[in-house]
């Protein structure tokens, strides 16, 4: 796992060699209450914490995939907006 530090308004982003698509994940704000992220994708990914999938993620990323997904968290996911998806 690569773990990075950004503040407010810097982010990654993520590229896929074969395809050229990218994700770009930005810190929105940071509190003491909690960090708000924003993830900028194609419609052809599907974005969900973590936290909604029936599986828990393990610190390698196995063990999880939106296939598995409850129904009632599939009602969590928000909609899309425009230049991505959040949730």
């Amino acid at each position: 796992m690569l773990v990075l530090r950004r503040k407010e308004q810097q982010g990654i982003t993520i590229t896929n060699r074969r395809t050229g698509e990218t994700i770009r994940v930005v810190v929105v704000k940071n509190s003491s209450d909690g960090t708000s992220i924003g993830v900028e994708a194609s419609d052809d990914y599907r974005i969900v914490r973590s936290e909604l999938l029936s599986e828990p993620v393990s610190a390698d990323g196995h063990g999880c995939s939106a296939d598995t997904l409850s129904d009632e968290s599939e009602s969590s996911i928000l909609p899309a907006r425009s230049g991505g998806r959040g949730a």
